[in-house]
């Protein structure tokens, strides 16, 4: 393998202003049984949730946002609390300890992992369908240069630079290998941060990014990028999920059920109206996080695919694809990577959707 070591210029944490200052994001929408019981026609009354998201408040959760300004958490009785998110704060740690009721991931393998080793979580809800992560190249510079098009994967990357934080990742090996090449000896992988500079200044030919967030960064300063989706490319994993305990299930299915509805009605709203709910998210989280409406408004846009999918014009925002949580189980179980195999209905569930 030729690797190349660059300084992480600025990270993805960095990128966004006073991404340390965590404690002043939380966010809180005010109102004044067991798993087979399903969700009562009627509300079992009011009640509280603490959310953790997987990253830094901004549009990842618009749903969630747009569920406290459009009321739809208060109509369910429900007094919800955004919880601060960022560097270090892992969703699935702050559930198992107890300090939030539901929260998100943005990792399905990191879960299956997770389970194997003890952790008992559970994932009842899907944002992303599928894993917003893969490539990213520019196809064209602000001056109207035409760039490269590796649009056809990783066969189209063969002897280019690209850049991976922390070298060749999971879903990169996933990619490489269903394609028939070798994810370190086919290519110069150059260790990288989490901005684009690198791609930018044309240290890497593509480079290893969020679909749904990093490209939108820049397409304001007139680039055009293109994308390898490494979802399209063989890493067929779910994105960013709802976790919670199976304990909480049990004794709580009426309030997950109405948080997950009023939640599904908040993504439905942020998702047909990106410019409104972004300046709301924007207004509200900007002087803490030095987010941009405009990138906001472009991170809205850019994950609504990744949201959408044929189970989901069936089944309505928000569903579980066994097969693909099954296939992150067989990612690692084929790489020997579990201290035990777990079965898929263990630790994912469709109950709560469909007794919404």
């Amino acid at each position: 393998m030729k690797e190349t070591v660059l300084s992480n210029r600025v990270s993805r944490r960095d990128f966004l202003k006073g991404a340390a200052l965590l404690g002043a994001a939380g966010l809180v929408a005010t109102t004044g049984s067991s798993l087979l019981t399903g969700c009562a026609p009627k509300s079992s009354g009011p009640a509280s949730v603490r959310f953790q998201p997987a990253w830094i408040p901004d549009m990842q959760n618009g749903g969630n946002y747009a569920a406290i300004s459009q009321g739809y958490y208060e109509k369910e009785q429900l007094t919800v609390e955004i919880l601060p998110g960022g560097p270090g704060i892992l969703g699935g740690t702050v559930v198992d300890s107890g300090d939030a009721e539901l929260g998100e991931m943005a990792s399905s393998v990191d879960l299956v992992k997770a389970f194997s080793q003890g952790t008992k979580l559970m994932a009842f809800a899907t944002v992303f369908q599928r894993s917003p992560s893969g490539l990213a190249f520019i196809s064209k510079f602000p001056d109207g240069t035409v760039g490269a098009d590796y649009s056809a994967g990783p066969v189209a990357l063969k002897g280019k630079r690209v850049g991976i934080q922390g070298g060749p990742n999971l879903p990169w090996r996933v990619m490489c290998k269903d394609a028939g090449l070798d994810a370190e000896a086919d290519f110069e992988v150059v260790n990288v941060g989490y901005d684009l500079a690198p791609l930018l200044d044309g240290t890497v030919d593509a480079i290893w990014c969020f679909l749904t967030n990093q490209p939108g960064m820049v397409r304001g300063q007139g680039y055009e990028i293109g994308t390898i989706d490494s979802y399209q490319f063989g890493y067929k994993v779910p994105g960013n999920f709802y976790i919670t305990k199976p304990t909480y299930l049990e004794d709580n299915m009426d309030v997950a059920c109405r948080w997950l509805r009023a939640t599904r009605k908040g993504w439905e709203y942020a998702n047909s109206n990106c410019s409104a709910v972004s300046e709301d998210v924007t207004s509200k989280l900007a002087e803490t996080y030095g987010t941009q409406l405009e990138q906001q408004v472009s991170q809205c846009q850019d994950q609504i695919p990744f949201m959408e999918s044929d189970l989901t014009k069936k089944k309505g925002l928000l569903y579980v694809n066994m097969e693909d949580w099954e296939n992150a189980i067989k990612i690692l179980s084929d790489i020997g990577e579990l201290e035990s195999v777990p079965k898929v209905e263990d630790f994912v569930t469709t109950t709560v959707l469909d007794k919404m």
